[in-house]
């Protein structure tokens, strides 16, 4: 019996945060690389690869969830998370640290990356 090729959908491996981007979080660079260290999916990309070998589909995301987090719901009103500033663009760290000082690109970053 053959089985039905796989989707595998890897969103949160990217540490990729465009130069744009970048301008309108406000950590330091160092804080930065803390940030992404703790909300990367380190390594899912790597293990997932062999998925392709076995004639399964491999779906990443290009760019870090503190960009666009994929996984979230775009209306802050369906997103659960959206009360702790993790909704589709983040405006809070991990700890609820300022992230983003507002929203101002909010739609842009969803067109360009969701």
């Amino acid at each position: 019996m053959a089985s039905a090729p796989l989707i595998f959908h890897i969103s949160h491996a990217s540490v990729v945060v465009p130069p744009e981007v970048r301008e309108d979080i406000l950590l330091t660079d160092r804080e930065l690389a803390i940030e992404r260290l703790r909300m990367t999916d380190r390594y899912t990309d790597e293990i997932f690869k062999r998925a392709v070998l076995q004639g399964h589909a491999v779906v990443e995301f290009p760019v870090s969830r503190l960009v666009v987090d994929p996984e979230r719901f775009v209306a802050d009103a369906e997103e659960p998370l959206a009360t702790r500033g993790m909704c589709v663009v983040y405006v809070k760290t991990h700890d609820g640290s300022p992230l983003r000082a507002h929203l101002a690109h909010k739609a842009a970053l969803v067109r360009d990356y969701y």
